[in-house]
């Protein structure tokens, strides 16, 4: 403190300051000592951490996780990143990161590779010191990845160092600007000491496991590869067992074939059926080249770059990047190499090449065996096959299928692709069969069998006919002795050997390739072994030839009776099948025998297993009237349904033993007719007697009743006589329909037109009813056209007017009847409805099936005695029908009813004025 006066302070207030200061120092001592503690103990805690977790695992992955997590956590920052050192590549490639939920972040990094001196991490790792960016836009050494880490600001990087090797670089993140402080650059480079020797050893660890595994691998892949012994399959072998040893997307298998190499077997290629069987010149624009010169393995970073080859077809759809090649060696020679390619650039190390190279000496050796293996397997093959032509030569005497075996036999042991076989015949040549030309493009014009060629026209045919030796082409292009023809100008190979019977030559059997050097002299020796087979085949032949010609005739005969048999059984069998009636045939025990599909569809189908019985019955009963001598007899059965005329005879003759054949005419619809013109009859009749009886009791009562009460019978009289003319022309409506004789003068209407004209002329019928008739038409319900129908106006207003005046008389006093039309869709059509719909006593359920029969009448109206003929709703079906329409009837006992009459639609106008 301090004061203007003099003498303020006194010694004793001075004794005391010096206290207070004293005690200050101790308080601000004793604070940094806390603070000190406190970062010791941070620093303990997290080497403790460390420690701890890292001792946890061998696995260098997660010995660099835990590392992370923990400094991460220490730190406070968002993410961070491990990168080990390759010491071979000088390449750091991630060991671990934070932020597992983020899985595109994780993708990303994990194929990030970088060389030691790129980037803030490759500086860090060059230059092995710790660095802190506080923002990475002002920093050229920060390599951003776009849409993982913009939101990076603030990054702390140290180098992990072991002795004098570097391990790798740890990296910490942070969203803030100049985050990170020279406390936590100490805490990193603390913890950095740890994890670098935990990680060393971890990698030691890993080392010798996979040294073991390798070891191992290789061990089991020896094993694996002397269990096969077929050249594909060894070769398929290599290639899996290969990828457990050294990673590959994509590897061949190359043998060293003179001055070229050929490429017998590959994994992982898209296009591998046009890489396998490719061969190439050694010294080209190829790494294989030195592998092969200098028999040492070679390791390409990205060969594209380097060899031109790899960005053309069929390398170039492999996206082949590393490359790493190695010799095959068995002792001192060298037979070839195995090429193992990956999609990303400098993959393969010295580690890789020695493993490979390993594996590869193997290979050879399996390849060697293979090749040993196949060499005695196709001296087996040759010797099967001569066996199996022998055995098809003794085995059948058709020269066709002889030549068939003989082809297929040569095949298995002359690697050719077409094959054939000429005779001679005077100075031409035929080709009588061939193998093989199936697979030709369809541009590749192939020769015939049947085709002739002079023999004059080849010198080789020529030479071999001379000579009697075989002959081998290895180049045809280049070879003076044969003759070239736009047929043949695929042939680029070719052997043939004479077929000789006795001393003179019959033929030729040929086999043509479409590569370069495909035959040798052994493969005409073999040709030659298959040909002289072929001469005792035809030798044979031509005497069963003579004899099977003769055995053919015969059978030609035979065969054309038999198909005249076999179409005249045909052609009665269509004449039963295409009938409408039944056709059967029983024997003499009754047992049906013989029977067309309408029978079956009767006894089986149709009928009732008591109506089936029923028939077999009567079919028993008429058989044994034929057998007693009766002639033609004719019985009726009457089924459920169905009424069937049964009518029989004899087969050939009338007897106990006798066959006979029942036919079955379905006569329902002629019974039908028969019964309902009895039921018409009967109905007219009673209908007629009525009013008849009626008219003839007025008229007595008039005659025996003085004046004054004749009015009162005329009126009754009269309206009998309106009834009786009302049936009359009832029955004559219904005669000129049944007639076809119903003048139709069709033309298009408007159904509103109708249903209107029906509304007016009976409103008066109504109102005396004391019913409420109203009318809705479609273009009055917020419809802008009027559908129309092509109709008689005059027959369809008779519907109509049947229908409402029924509608009026069956509904009682109160009650309304609603005239209404309507345009809907139903059963894959539009249709303009014509609806009737009243309140009344409607129609008991079990008489609504009736209701459009003829003279039918419900029990109420006859009950109310409704005077009616029972031929309107006759009439107004049948009238519709002709239309082309159908009515329907919705019915509810005590509720009302609605008839609905349903008319093909022509099309809808807009008004009424506009209705034709």
């Amino acid at each position: 403190g301090s004061t203007r006066s003099l003498d303020t302070f006194s010694s004793e207030k001075l004794r005391r300051l010096h206290n207070y200061a004293d005690q200050i120092a101790v308080a601000l001592e004793n604070q940094m000592l806390l603070s000190s503690v406190r970062r010791e103990m941070v620093q303990w805690e997290l080497l403790h951490n460390l420690v701890q977790h890292t001792s946890e695992s061998l696995s260098v992955n997660e010995v660099a996780q835990r590392a992370l997590d923990d400094l991460c956590r220490f730190m406070g920052a968002m993410r961070g990143l491990v990168m080990m050192c390759e010491p071979e590549s000088q390449r750091l490639r991630v060991a671990a990161i934070s932020d597992e939920n983020s899985e595109l972040f994780v993708q990303v990094v994990e194929e990030l590779s970088l060389h030691v001196g790129d980037g803030l991490v490759g500086w860090v790792a060059a230059e092995r010191r710790a660095a802190i960016v506080h923002d990475v836009e002002h920093d050229p050494r920060w390599l951003p990845l776009p849409d993982l880490d913009d939101w990076v600001r603030s990054v702390l990087c140290v180098p992990l160092i072991s002795g004098d090797d570097l391990v790798g670089v740890m990296s910490i993140y942070s969203e803030r600007e100049a985050y990170f402080t020279e406390e936590h650059l100490r805490l990193a480079e603390i913890a950095a000491v740890t994890v670098a020797a935990a990680l060393v050893n971890a990698r030691l660890y890993e080392t010798e496991q996979r040294q073991r595994r390798e070891a191992e691998t290789l061990r089991q892949a020896s094993f694996a590869l002397t269990s096969a012994l077929k050249r594909d399959e060894v070769v398929e072998l290599i290639l899996a067992q290969l990828q457990k040893v050294v990673p590959y997307d994509t590897a061949s298998v190359q043998l060293f074939r003179g001055d070229r190499m050929e490429i017998i077997g590959g994994r992982g290629f898209t296009n591998l059926p046009e890489i396998v069987g490719l061969t190439f010149p050694l010294g080209g624009d190829n790494p294989n080249d030195y592998v092969m010169r200098t028999r040492k393995p070679l390791i390409v970073a990205d060969a594209p770059q380097v060899y031109r080859e790899f960005r053309r077809p069929p390398h170039a759809q492999a996206g082949i990047r590393s490359w790493l090649g190695v010799p095959m060696l068995i002792g001192e020679r060298l037979i070839g190499m195995i090429a193992l390619d990956k999609q990303e650039t400098d993959f393969y190390t010295l580690a890789h090449a020695r493993l490979a190279e390993a594996f590869a000496a193997q290979a050879a050796v399996a390849i060697e065996n293979a090749r040993l293996f196949e060499s005695e397997q196709e001296q087996r093959r040759l010797n099967e096959a001569l066996a199996l032509a022998i055995a098809a030569i003794s085995g059948t005497l058709d020269i066709e299928k002889v030549f068939d075996q003989i082809l297929e036999q040569v095949e298995r042991v002359v690697p050719g692709d077409t094959f054939n076989v000429m005779l001679v015949e005077g100075d031409l040549l035929r080709i009588v069969r061939r193998r093989g030309y199936n697979h030709l493009d369809v541009s590749q014009e192939a020769p015939s069998e049947g085709n002739t060629i002079p023999t004059t026209h080849y010198p080789l045919l020529y030479k071999m006919m001379t000579s009697g030796k075989p002959v081998v082409i290895p180049n045809t292009r280049s070879s003076p002795d044969w003759v070239r023809t736009r047929e043949d100008d695929w042939w680029l190979s070719y052997v043939a050997a004479p077929i000789r019977i006795k001393d003179q030559i019959v033929g030729f059997l040929n086999v043509n390739g479409f590569q370069v050097g495909q035959f040798d002299q052994a493969d005409a020796q073999r040709l030659q072994m298959f040909a002289d087979h072929a001469a005792v085949a035809i030798e044979n032949a031509r005497l069963y030839s003579q004899q099977q010609e003769y055995s053919e005739q015969l059978e030609l005969r035979v065969q054309e009776r038999t198909a005249e048999l076999q179409h005249r059984n045909a052609w009665l069998e269509a004449i039963l099948n295409s009938t409408t009636d039944g056709i059967l045939v029983v024997d003499c025990n009754d047992d049906i025998i013989l029977s067309n599909p309408v029978v079956e569809n009767w006894l089986h189908r149709s009928l009732s297993p008591a109506d089936a019985q029923r028939l077999r019955e009567a079919v028993h009963t008429i058989a044994q009237q034929v057998r007693s001598g009766e002639k033609s007899p004719r019985t009726i059965v009457e089924l459920k349904g169905s009424d069937l005329e049964l009518v029989a005879a004899p087969i050939f003759e009338t007897g106990p033993d006798s066959l006979v054949v029942v036919a079955l005419h379905d006569v329902s619809h002629l019974r039908a007719l028969d019964r309902m013109k009895t039921h018409f009859v009967s109905n007219v009749s009673h209908e007629l007697r009525t009013p008849v009886t009626t008219i003839k009791l007025y008229a007595e009562l008039m005659k025996r009743s003085p004046l004054e009460k004749w009015p009162e019978y005329l009126d009754s009289l009269i309206r009998e006589a309106e009834r009786q003319a009302e049936l009359v022309e009832d029955i004559l409506y219904v005669s000129l329909i049944d007639a076809g004789r119903l003048a139709m003068e069709a033309r298009p209407v408007g159904i509103d037109e109708l249903a209107n004209a029906a509304f007016l002329s009976h409103q008066l019928l109504a109102a005396n009813q004391g019913v409420d008739l109203e009318v809705k038409l479609s273009s009055a319900e917020g419809m802008t056209s009027s559908p129309v129908v092509l109709v008689d106006p005059g027959q369809m207003m008779q519907v109509i007017n049947n229908l409402v005046e029924n509608s009026i008389r069956y509904t009682p006093a109160g009650g309304r009847v609603i005239v209404s039309t309507i345009s809907t869709e139903a059963e894959g059509r539009v249709w303009a409805v014509i609806e009737v719909a009243d309140t009344g006593w409607g129609i008991p359920e079990e008489e609504l099936p009736h209701i459009f029969e003829r003279f039918f009448r419900g029990e109420k109206a006859r009950q109310m005695q409704i005077s009616g003929t029972g031929l309107g709703l006759a009439i107004v079906r049948e009238v519709v029908e002709l239309h082309g329409g159908r009515v329907t009837v919705d019915s509810q006992w005590g509720e009302g009813t609605t008839f609905r009459v349903w008319l093909p639609l022509v099309k809808t106008v807009a008004s009424e004025t506009e209705m034709v």
